[in-house]
């Protein structure tokens, strides 16, 4: 009869190299004065609104921006920010390339109700609590990544905190159109 040998399911692997997670991450916050043109990214960005108000035109929708709101725009989707004159928004904004969000979405203990991938833009909108949630977050990871670039396989609570963040969004995404 033969044995079979059972292991720790994470005997002998690092799931925290760089093959299998980006290898760095950027956070930080802003407070923006003036309209922004059309941009886009090579990664995968998460937006939250702090305070104050606007547009975002993401591709071609256009969102009317209030606190609480949390985006996450695939990689290069163009986007623009047009701020009422005299207006101030602050907002925190995180960078990793899109291998964080699907290794999240794949792991056996991320639970959400349908995972989607993100296009058109993932958009929650947190009530006060969880908005107070994802500004602790967001502060943590910036602080993690202290305004440059970190390498997630030297920093594993940045990508544990990116986890929380991506949980909440996936938790409270509104339905795709």
């Amino acid at each position: 009869m033969k044995k079979f040998k059972y292991y720790n399911p994470f005997y002998g692997r690092n799931y925290f190299s760089e093959n299998l997670l980006p290898s760095e991450v950027f956070a930080g916050h802003k407070t923006i004065r003036q309209s922004i043109p059309f941009l886009q990214h090579d990664d995968l960005e998460l937006l939250l609104i702090r305070r104050g108000a606007g547009v975002l035109t993401v591709n071609a929708t256009e969102y009317p921006l209030s606190r609480g709101m949390l985006f996450c725009f695939s990689p290069h989707h163009f986007h623009k920010l047009t701020l009422p004159r005299g207006h101030t928004l602050e907002v925190s904004e995180c960078h990793v390339n899109s291998g964080v969000y699907f290794y999240i979405t794949a792991c056996p203990y991320f639970i959400a109700d349908a995972q989607t991938v993100p296009y058109p833009p993932l958009l929650a909108i947190l009530d006060e609590a969880h908005v107070l949630a994802a500004e602790e977050l967001m502060d943590q990871i910036s602080g993690e990544s202290e305004q440059k670039a970190v390498k997630i396989a030297e920093n594993q609570n940045c990508f544990f905190l990116l986890m929380k963040l991506f949980g909440a969004l996936e938790k409270f995404a509104l339905p795709q159109a």
